[in-house]
């Protein structure tokens, strides 16, 4: 799995490649919530998690992103999901996601949802 951190006004885009998994890394590897509680610490607000390029989450991946969620939640800010493959879309239908985060077709909707 991939990371990239773009800003954009004062919008924390993460955008995710790859395929959100467990795997044998060590216990301190990067994770989608280590670096959004950074963010968090650092005063940002706003969350757009990218999954463009994301093509495959397992239920490790699926717990990444919930606490993410709560991580952001806990400290009064707002994360939302864009861009999912379809394959991924169902796993995160299946799972009850779109019950709890808001996820948006592509970045840029999920940009001006913060408007």
């Amino acid at each position: 799995m991939t990371f990239n951190i773009i800003e954009r006004d004062d919008i924390v885009i993460l955008k995710i490649g790859g395929e959100l998994r467990l795997t044998e890394q060590p216990p301190l590897a990067l994770t989608m919530q280590k670096l959004v509680k950074e963010q968090l610490e650092g005063g940002k607000k706003k969350f757009i998690l990218d999954f463009k390029k994301v093509d495959f989450i397992d239920s490790y991946g699926i717990g990444d992103l919930v606490a993410s969620y709560v991580s952001a939640q806990n400290k009064g800010a707002k994360l939302k999901i864009a861009s999912l493959s379809l394959k991924v879309r169902l796993v995160l239908n299946y799972c009850g996601i779109p019950k709890i985060i808001e996820i948006f077709d592509d970045e840029e909707s999920a940009v001006k949802s913060f408007r």
